[in-house]
């Protein structure tokens, strides 16, 4: 398999994000555009302020929710490899949470499919609920199946 079509998935899923992903008007200090939160994949969030040790050693600190299951292709159960992305503020444009902003997280499948889920529950719109999903791409068997492996970013316009 030649180089450029082993990264064509990841370039598809980029392009999904850059073409129908977050509408907002400028990043907000909490958004995750990339892989390890910035281009030097540094990993720190200089903003952070709840995750301390103490607060993630609580008996509080837990699964807040779920989202239903993502697609799957015949028997194959979908997989992430790639980091979520995070976009605080999203201006959601088609579909039917149209004219809503939301906080979004962007995940792309193993299978080829892209996400964007709801990260925080609204008045209508509950946590982890699919706002949508798009297929980005077939599956590649190579001998198991590949689809989206890596991060991609987001770029807020």
């Amino acid at each position: 398999m030649s180089p450029l079509r082993s990264f064509a998935p990841v370039l598809l899923a980029a392009s999904q994000l850059a073409l129908f992903g977050p509408a907002t008007t400028q990043a907000q200090p909490f958004d995750k555009l990339t892989y390890h939160n910035d281009a030097a994949r540094s990993g720190w969030n200089p903003h952070e302020t709840k995750l301390t040790p103490a607060a993630v050693a609580s008996p509080a600190f837990a699964q807040l929710w779920q989202t239903p299951q993502f697609d799957s292709r015949g028997t194959n159960e979908p997989r992430l490899f790639a980091t979520p992305l995070y976009v605080d503020q999203v201006a959601i444009s088609t579909g039917p949470h149209a004219g809503k902003t939301l906080a979004v997280i962007y995940a792309a499948s193993d299978l080829g499919y892209v996400y964007a889920v709801n990260a925080f529950a609204s008045a209508d719109v509950p946590a982890g609920a699919i706002l949508w999903s798009k297929r980005r791409s077939e599956e590649q068997r190579v001998p198991v199946t590949v689809g989206t492996t890596a991060s991609a970013f987001v770029r807020v316009r």
